[in-house]
């Protein structure tokens, strides 16, 4: 999914320049000297990763170069000691992305899907993995980006494009929550058919279900997956599809549906003898 600019509704705040920048005196132990010194070493050379204070307003300690250059950012002196309210803006969900934070913990690493902002107030959806870690007493956040095909539930237009398109829940069994027309056309059925149905019962003989789990498993961690499928309409007609997933983040940050759109190549009628009993 591509990021969208909102430069008519947002700017980022306008940030001082090196020659301007301001001397800020350390204000805690976590802040202090040594403390930053060593959160250097938890960066990932390899990664987009940031090191901020474990506790509200999440200040930046240490930031890895690809992270600079991911959020647009030519020196690490612009951004230290700020919070982290430096990456977000109108589209982001400030309360659930604070709830991540305090809810990642010493034992294991949460995963999220947020809207964030790049220094030119570019929103863009990241993928956030989160672990805390301790150094010299201090709880530190280890935070890794990446770019993410997540998308917010407003914006899974259904109705747009003249696809065949679902709104599906991302755990099996894969329950049909919302349909476009486009959809309901290709299937045969009404929405009272088809809501809160097993995406099973588009499937038959020719239907590869395992693959299908596959591409669904890796959509669950925000990753858009592409490949071919058939489908069985309401009179069990074979329908080959060419079937794109891309995954849905909730207010949480965790993918918990999936946006299924189908683009139809072919239409092969029922074998004889079979009828629509087959469909589960």
């Amino acid at each position: 999914m591509s990021a969208v600019l909102h430069s008519n509704e947002w700017q980022m705040p306008i940030l001082p320049t090196k020659q301007s920048a301001p001397v800020m005196k350390a204000v805690s132990k976590a802040q202090s000297i040594e403390v930053m010194t060593e959160a250097r070493n938890f960066l990932a050379n390899n990664k987009s990763s940031l090191v901020i204070d474990g506790a509200k307003p999440y200040k930046i300690m240490a930031a890895s170069d690809l992270w600079l250059q991911m959020f647009g950012f030519s020196d690490e002196s612009y951004i230290l000691r700020r919070s982290l309210n430096l990456l977000q803006g109108p589209n982001t969900n400030s309360v659930m992305l604070n709830a991540f934070l305090s809810s990642c913990n010493l034992k294991t690493e949460q995963n999220g899907h947020f809207k964030l902002y790049l220094s030119n107030g570019q929103a863009v959806m990241i993928h956030v993995s989160a672990r805390r870690y301790l150094i010299e007493e201090v709880e530190v956040v280890v935070l890794e980006f990446e770019y993410s095909n997540a998308i917010l539930p407003h914006e899974a237009e259904l109705e747009r494009g003249g696809l065949p398109m679902a709104l599906v829940e991302v755990a099996a069994p894969f329950r049909i929550i919302q349909t476009n027309q486009e959809f309901l056309e290709l299937s045969g059925y009404n929405k009272m058919q088809v809501s809160g149905r097993a995406l099973c019962m588009l499937q038959g003989p020719g239907s590869n279900s395992q693959e299908l789990a596959r591409m669904f498993k890796e959509t669950a961690k925000g990753t858009e997956q592409e490949g071919k499928t058939n489908v069985y309409n309401c009179s069990g007609s074979q329908i080959s599809c060419n079937i794109r997933l891309s995954p849905v983040a909730a207010a949480d940050g965790k993918i918990s549906h999936v946006l299924l759109q189908l683009v139809q190549e072919g239409i092969e009628a029922l074998p004889q003898g079979l009828s629509e009993d087959h469909i589960s």
